[in-house]
Protein backbone atom coordinates (compact mmCIF):
# COMPACT_ATOMS: atom_id res chain seq x y z
CA UNK A 1 0.00 0.00 0.00
CA UNK A 2 2.83 2.39 0.80
CA UNK A 3 4.37 1.83 -2.65
CA UNK A 4 1.17 2.88 -4.44
CA UNK A 5 0.89 5.99 -2.25
CA UNK A 6 4.43 7.04 -3.13
CA UNK A 7 3.81 6.34 -6.80
CA UNK A 8 0.62 8.45 -6.74
CA UNK A 9 2.41 11.29 -4.95
CA UNK A 10 5.29 11.13 -7.44
CA UNK A 11 2.87 11.13 -10.39
CA UNK A 12 0.90 14.09 -9.00
CA UNK A 13 4.11 16.11 -8.43
CA UNK A 14 5.33 15.34 -11.94
CA UNK A 15 2.04 16.36 -13.56
CA UNK A 16 1.82 19.58 -11.56
CA UNK A 17 5.41 20.45 -12.54
CA UNK A 18 4.56 19.83 -16.19
CA UNK A 19 1.51 22.10 -15.98
CA UNK A 20 3.60 24.88 -14.38
CA UNK A 21 6.32 24.46 -17.03
CA UNK A 22 3.90 24.54 -19.97
CA UNK A 23 1.98 27.44 -18.51
CA UNK A 24 5.13 29.56 -18.27
CA UNK A 25 6.46 28.75 -21.74
CA UNK A 26 6.88 31.79 -24.00
CA UNK A 27 4.37 32.15 -26.82
CA UNK A 28 5.39 30.93 -30.25
CA UNK A 29 6.06 33.91 -32.51
CA UNK A 30 6.53 33.53 -36.23
CA UNK A 31 9.23 35.37 -38.11
CA UNK A 32 8.31 38.74 -39.68
CA UNK A 33 8.55 39.05 -43.46
CA UNK A 34 9.55 41.93 -45.73
CA UNK A 35 7.46 42.15 -48.89
CA UNK A 36 8.93 43.83 -51.98
CA UNK A 37 7.13 45.55 -54.85
CA UNK A 38 8.82 47.51 -57.62
CA UNK A 39 7.60 50.24 -59.92
CA UNK A 40 7.94 49.50 -62.79
CA UNK A 41 7.68 45.71 -62.40
CA UNK A 42 11.07 44.01 -62.64
CA UNK A 43 10.30 42.44 -66.02
CA UNK A 44 9.84 45.97 -67.45
CA UNK A 45 12.99 47.58 -66.01
CA UNK A 46 15.42 49.02 -68.55
CA UNK A 47 18.95 49.15 -67.07
CA UNK A 48 20.43 52.62 -66.52
CA UNK A 49 17.34 54.28 -68.06
CA UNK A 50 15.26 55.39 -65.09
CA UNK A 51 15.27 54.77 -61.36
CA UNK A 52 13.29 51.83 -60.00
CA UNK A 53 11.12 52.49 -56.97
CA UNK A 54 11.51 49.75 -54.36
CA UNK A 55 8.57 49.54 -51.94
CA UNK A 56 9.31 47.40 -48.88
CA UNK A 57 6.70 46.49 -46.26
CA UNK A 58 7.51 44.64 -43.03
CA UNK A 59 4.55 42.49 -41.93
CA UNK A 60 3.86 39.92 -39.23
CA UNK A 61 2.46 36.43 -39.75
CA UNK A 62 -1.09 37.78 -40.14
CA UNK A 63 0.03 40.29 -42.82
CA UNK A 64 -0.32 43.33 -40.49
CA UNK A 65 2.33 46.07 -40.86
CA UNK A 66 5.00 46.08 -38.17
CA UNK A 67 5.54 49.38 -36.36
CA UNK A 68 9.12 50.67 -35.95
CA UNK A 69 10.58 47.94 -38.13
CA UNK A 70 14.37 47.87 -38.46
CA UNK A 71 15.00 46.94 -42.10
CA UNK A 72 18.48 46.03 -43.36
CA UNK A 73 18.90 46.27 -47.13
CA UNK A 74 21.73 45.02 -49.29
CA UNK A 75 21.33 45.30 -53.07
CA UNK A 76 23.96 43.55 -55.18
CA UNK A 77 24.56 43.70 -58.90
CA UNK A 78 24.49 40.41 -60.80
CA UNK A 79 27.65 38.33 -60.35
CA UNK A 80 30.38 38.10 -62.94
CA UNK A 81 30.17 35.18 -65.33
CA UNK A 82 32.95 33.75 -67.49
CA UNK A 83 30.68 33.50 -70.54
CA UNK A 84 28.72 36.67 -71.20
CA UNK A 85 29.43 40.01 -69.61
CA UNK A 86 27.05 42.92 -69.26
CA UNK A 87 27.30 46.27 -71.00
CA UNK A 88 29.13 47.63 -67.94
CA UNK A 89 31.31 44.76 -66.60
CA UNK A 90 33.16 46.85 -63.99
CA UNK A 91 30.04 46.96 -61.77
CA UNK A 92 29.33 43.22 -61.95
CA UNK A 93 29.43 41.63 -58.51
CA UNK A 94 29.45 44.94 -56.59
CA UNK A 95 27.22 46.32 -53.86
CA UNK A 96 24.84 49.04 -55.03
CA UNK A 97 23.18 49.73 -51.72
CA UNK A 98 23.80 48.71 -48.12
CA UNK A 99 21.82 50.38 -45.35
CA UNK A 100 19.79 49.96 -42.18
CA UNK A 101 16.62 51.99 -41.80
CA UNK A 102 13.88 52.37 -39.21
CA UNK A 103 10.42 52.27 -40.78
CA UNK A 104 7.91 53.76 -38.27
CA UNK A 105 4.92 52.30 -40.14
CA UNK A 106 6.76 49.24 -41.45
CA UNK A 107 6.94 50.74 -44.96
CA UNK A 108 10.08 51.96 -46.70
CA UNK A 109 10.49 53.41 -50.20
CA UNK A 110 13.79 53.73 -52.05
CA UNK A 111 14.65 54.73 -55.60
CA UNK A 112 17.65 53.05 -57.19
CA UNK A 113 18.97 52.97 -60.75
CA UNK A 114 19.86 49.44 -61.77
CA UNK A 115 22.95 49.89 -63.98
CA UNK A 116 23.12 46.53 -65.78
CA UNK A 117 20.75 43.80 -66.91
CA UNK A 118 20.49 40.66 -64.81
CA UNK A 119 18.92 39.28 -61.66
CA UNK A 120 19.29 41.50 -58.59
Amino acid sequence: MKLTQYFGLFLAAGLSSLVVYLGSAPPVVSQPVVQLETEPPLNQVVPAAAPVQLNLQAVDSSQRPLADANIAIRLLTPAKTPWLTSDFPIVEGTTLLAMNAIAPTGALQIEQTLPIRGTY
